[in-house]
C-alpha cells in the first residue's frame, strides 16, 4: 500500500469517527506529513551490521611518558580487564568519540592525546576515522576516509585525498557521522516537544533526537546507571524493530502538542478581553483546582499504595526469592555435575582396568614368544652339533664300521649297523628355522610396543582420574557450603510481614461515585470558564477550530496505534519468544513469560507474578537489558527483521551485580553469547572482574595485571 493510499485510508477513518465535523479534504490536509511518511517504516532488515576492526591512539604525557595503545578486534565478545580507574572507560570513550562525535574524554586525557585511529565496517564498506592534534592545538582535526588504514598506507597522496570524505573540527564531524549512520541504517530523527529555556518564552519547541542521543539507546553502553533500552522513548524501541507507522505516530503527536500550545497561547491573549465577570472566573478556577486535588486524593485511595515499610519489605522479599532460586539452581547444577563426574570417574576406572589387563596380556604373550624363540635357538644349536657327528665305531663291539655300510646308509637309508631299520633324516639346516625365528622376534617386539602403549594410556587415565577427583572435591565442598534454610526462613518472615493488612480500608463504591460526580462538575465548570474567557461572551471560532484539529489528530493517532498493533503482532510475538529464550539462557530460569503491552512497555512474569523492569533486582536488570539487545539482534539473525547494528558496549557491567552468584551469571551470559552468537555480533566489555576472562578465549581478552594501567 502506497503512502498516499495509507493517508487516504486514515483520513476516511478519522472522518467517520469525527461524525462529519470536518470535510474529508481538510482532514486529509491536516494529516498530511512529509513525503512517504506513512510508508517510512518496515520491519525488514537493511542487512547491514557495524563491526569495529581496530582502535589505536597515542600521545605524550607531561612527564614525557609516551603512550601507545592499539588493539585489533574480533567478532563475538571482546574483553578489557584491569582494575578500576586504569583506563578501560577511556578506551570506550575514544570509540564513542569516533562513532558519534560525542567527546566525553577527561580533560587530562585530551591534554596528552595526539592521535587516534578507529577503523570500522558497515556492511561491506570499510571506513577509518583519524583524529590528530598538534602539541599546542586545543581543537583536534578529524578526518574520515572511505577505506581502512592498511589500504590508505598503500595509497599515493592523491589517492588518500580522494578517499577522504570529511576533514574538520568536532562540531562539523558530529553532523557528518550522524548523517552517515542515519543513511546507512535507515534511522530517522524522532521528535519531541519541550518548553523554551527562557522563563518569559511561552512557545513550545520541537526538538529532533540527535545521533548522540541515539548512540546510548542503540549500542546499550551500559554502566552502573539504571536505564532500559537507553532510557529513551518507547519510539526508539519501535524504530529499532522497524514497526510500521512509528514515524507518523511520532509526527502526529508532535503536531497535536504544538496545536495544544497554540490553544494555550490563544487563551492567554483572549483572557484580558474577557470583561464579563472576573470575580466569577476566579471562583470557578479555584473550584477546578479543588476538584483536581480531591480527584487526586480519591485516585490514590483507590490504588491503596503500600506503605514505605511494606514497599521495602516487598523489595527485600523479591531479592530473597531471587537468591533462593539462584542457590537452588546452583545446588541442582552442582549435584548434576557431581553425579556426572562420579560416572566419568567410574568410566575412567573401567578403562584403566581394561588397559591394565591388556598390558598384562601383552606381557604374557611377549614372554611366550621370547621363550619359544630361546627354545628354537637352543634346538638349532644342538641340532647342528649332533648333525655334524658321524658314527664310525660300533658301540657294542668297538669295531670300525665298514665304509661300504656307510655308503649304503646314505644311498638307501638302511642303518649302517643293523640293516633291518631305516634311518630318519636328522639333518638340521639353519635356514629351516630362520623364518620362524624372525616371525617370533617380530611378534615379541609387537607385544612389547603394545605393553608400552598400554602403560602410557594407563598413566593418562590415572592423571585424568586425579584431576577429576580434585574437581569433584571442590564441587562437593562448594555444595556443602550452600544452605537454603536461612533463605527459606528469611522468605517466610518477609512473606508474613508483607501479608499484613493495609492500614486503611477504602469504600470503593462510595469513592467511585464521588469521583463521577466530581468529573461531571468539572466538565460543567470548564464550559462556563470557556464562555467567560471568550471576548464578548460569544463563540471563539478560531479556538474551536484548533480544538477540533487537536481532537482529530488524537483520533488519527489512536487509529494508527491500532493499525500498528495489528500489523506488528507477529514481530512482537517473535521478539517476546526470543527475549524469554535468552533470559533463560542467561540463567534466569524462573522467568516464565515476557510480554510487551500496547505502549511498548515490557513486563516480566516469574513465580506467576508480573514485574516491571524497575522492580527487578540489580543483577537481573543487567541481564534483562542485555537480553533485550541480544533478542533484537537475534530478530535480524533468525527472521531478518529490525535495524539493530549488532554492536553492544558494556562498561563495568559487573559493578551492578549484587553478589558472586550474579557475577557467575554474567560470566555464563557472556560465554553463551560467545558460543551461540559469536559470529553474528560484537560485544565490547570493560571490567575489573577477572573471573569474566573465562567467558572467552585468551586471544579475545586484553588483561592487565593488578595495578597495571592500559595507558
Amino acid at each position: 500500500m502506497s503512502a498516499a493510499t495509507e493517508l487516504e485510508k486514515l483520513s476516511k477513518l478519522v472522518a467517520k469517527r469525527a461524525g462529519g465535523t470536518m470535510a474529508l479534504p481538510q482532514i486529509q490536509e491536516l494529516l498530511t506529513l512529509d513525503e512517504d511518511a506513512y510508508q517510512r517504516d518496515s520491519p525488514r532488515s537493511v542487512g547491514k551490521t557495524l563491526r569495529v576492526v581496530s582502535i589505536s591512539f597515542s600521545g605524550v604525557k607531561n612527564t614525557g611518558e609516551v603512550i601507545e595503545c592499539a588493539r585489533t578486534m574480533a567478532d563475538g565478545v571482546n574483553l578489557w580487564v584491569a582494575d578500576n580507574s586504569k583506563g578501560k572507560t577511556s578506551i570506550f570513550k575514544v570509540l564513542k568519540l569516533a562513532l558519534s562525535g560525542n567527546d566525553s574524554l577527561d580533560k587530562e586525557i585530551m591534554g596528552w592525546l595526539r592521535e587516534a585511529w578507529v577503523e570500522f565496517k558497515i556492511g561491506g564498506n570499510s571506513y577509518s576515522v583519524h583524529m590528530t592534534k598538534g602539541e599546542n592545538d586545543r581543537s583536534p582535526i578529524y578526518r574520515f576516509y572511505n577505506a581502512n588504514r592498511q589500504v590508505l598506507q598503500a595509497f599515493s597522496p592523491e589517492q588518500v585525498e580522494a578517499a577522504q570524505s570529511f576533514k574538520g573540527v568536532l562540531t562539523n564531524y558530529a553532523d557528518f557521522i550522524e548523517n552517515l549512520f542515519f543513511r546507512e541504517f535507515d534511522y530517522y530523527r524522532l521528535q519531541r516537544t519541550q518548553r523554551a529555556s527562557q522563563k518569559d518564552n511561552p512557545n513550545l519547541l520541537t526538538v529532533p533526537a540527535s545521533w548522540k542521543t541515539y548512540f546510548k539507546a542503540i549500542f546499550l553502553e551500559a554502566n552502573d546507571n539504571s536505564f532500559f533500552y537507553g532510557n529513551q522513548s518507547e519510539l526508539v524501541f519501535q524504530m529499532l524493530l522497524g514497526l510500521e507507522l512509528t514515524y507518523p505516530i511520532n509526527r502526529l503527536k508532535v503536531k497535536a502538542d504544538n496545536l495544544k500550545n497554540d490553544i494555550g497561547l490563544h487563551k492567554m491573549q483572549a483572557a484580558p478581553q474577557a470583561a464579563a465577570d472576573p470575580t466569577r472566573l476566579t471562583g470557578l478556577q479555584t473550584d477546578l483546582q479543588e476538584i483536581e486535588r480531591r480527584t487526586s486524593v480519591l485516585t490514590q485511595a483507590l490504588t491503596v499504595p503500600a506503605t514505605p515499610a511494606q514497599a521495602t519489605t516487598l523489595r527485600q522479599l523479591e531479592i530473597a526469592r531471587n537468591r533462593y532460586n539462584t542457590l537452588s539452581q546452583l545446588q541442582t547444577t552442582l549435584n548434576a555435575e557431581i553425579i556426572s563426574g562420579n560416572n566419568e570417574h567410574n568410566d575412567l576406572e573401567k578403562q584403566a582396568t581394561r588397559a591394565y589387563r591388556s598390558m598384562n596380556e601383552s606381557t604374557v604373550e611377549m614372554n611366550k614368544r621370547n621363550r619359544r624363540l630361546n627354545d628354537l635357538t637352543e634346538y638349532e644349536q644342538f641340532g647342528e652339533f649332533f648333525n655334524s657327528l658321524e658314527v664310525k665305531t660300533c658301540p657294542s663291539c668297538s669295531h670300525d664300521v665298514a665304509t661300504a655300510r656307510v655308503v649304503q646308509e646314505k644311498k638307501t637309508g638302511s642303518c649302517r649297523l643293523c640293516t633291518d631299520h631305516q634311518v630318519p633324516a636328522q639333518a638340521i639346516e639353519p635356514e629351516a628355522y630362520a623364518e620362524q625365528v624372525a616371525q617370533l622376534q617380530t611378534e615379541a617386539q609387537g607385544f612389547k610396543v603394545d605393553e608400552y602403549n598400554f602403560k602410557v594410556k594407563l598413566a593418562g587415565l590415572r592423571h585424568q582420574q586425579s584431576l577429576l577427583t580434585k574437581q569433584l572435591g571442590e564441587k562437593k565442598e562448594r555444595l556443602a557450603g550452600i544452605s537454603l534454610q536461612p533463605v527459606i526462613t528469611e522468605i517466610e518472615q518477609l512473606e508474613k510481614a508483607a501479608s499484613a493488612p493495609p492500614p486503611v480500608v477504602v469504600d470503593v463504591l462510595a469513592t467511585v461515585t464521588e469521583m463521577t460526580a466530581l468529573n461531571v462538575r468539572k466538565a460543567a465548570i470548564e464550559v462556563e470558564v470557556k464562555a467567560l474567557a471568550t471576548p464578548g461572551g460569544g463563540t471563539d471560532t478560531q479556538l474551536a477550530e484548533m480544538e477540533l484539529k487537536v481532537n482529530l489528530l488524537e483520533i488519527a493517532r489512536t487509529e494508527l496505534l491500532v493499525m500498528q498493533a495489528e500489523r506488528s503482532q507477529t514481530v512482537v510475538h517473535q521478539l517476546e519468544a526470543l527475549y524469554l529464550k535468552h533470559l533463560q539462557a542467561f540463567g534466569l530460569l524462573h522467568y516464565e513469560k515476557v510480554s510487551i503491552d500496547g505502549d511498548f512497555r515490557i513486563h516480566f512474569t516469574k513465580h506467576e507474578q508480573e514485574f516491571k523492569f524497575d522492580e527487578l533486582s540489580a543483577g537481573e536488570q543487567l541481564r534483562a537489558r542485555l537480553g533485550l539487545y541480544i533478542a533484537l539482534i537475534d530478530m535480524d539473525v533468525q527472521f531478518q527483521n529490525g535495524r539493530h547494528p549488532r554492536f553492544i558496549m558494556l562498561d563495568s557491567p559487573a559493578g551492578e551485580e549484587a553478589d558472586q552468584t550474579f557475577l557467575e551469571g554474567l560470566k555464563d551470559t557472556l560465554a553463551y553469547i560467545e558460543s551461540a552468537l559469536g559470529s553474528e555480533l560484537q560485544v565490547f566489555v570493560g571490567t575489573a572482574q577477572r573471573e569474566l576472562q573465562a567467558a572467552v578465549s585468551p586471544e579475545k581478552a586484553d588483561v592487565r595485571t593488578r595495578g597495571e594501567f592500559f595507558f
